[in-house]
């Protein structure tokens, strides 16, 4: 365990773009380059209650989507 604190007090002090580089050779060497892509399909369109500012879902806003209902 102390070694994995020493570990994370010097990634604390690396740059950015070293971190990433560090990042994509462990991605690289772990994974590949390949990559898995998933959708989400949403089973009711428009009209949610809840007020995110970044979703065109939310009642809150007026935005021409289609709207149909819990299916």
């Amino acid at each position: 365990m102390e070694n994995a604190k020493e570990i994370i007090s010097m990634i604390k002090l690396m740059p950015v773009k070293e971190l990433a580089k560090l990042g994509d050779c462990f991605r690289k060497k772990y994974i590949g380059s390949e990559i898995e892509i998933c959708g989400i399909f949403n089973a009711k369109n428009g009209k949610c209650s809840e007020d995110c500012k970044f979703c065109a879902q939310s009642a809150h806003y007026p935005v021409e989507i289609s709207e149909y209902p819990l299916r």
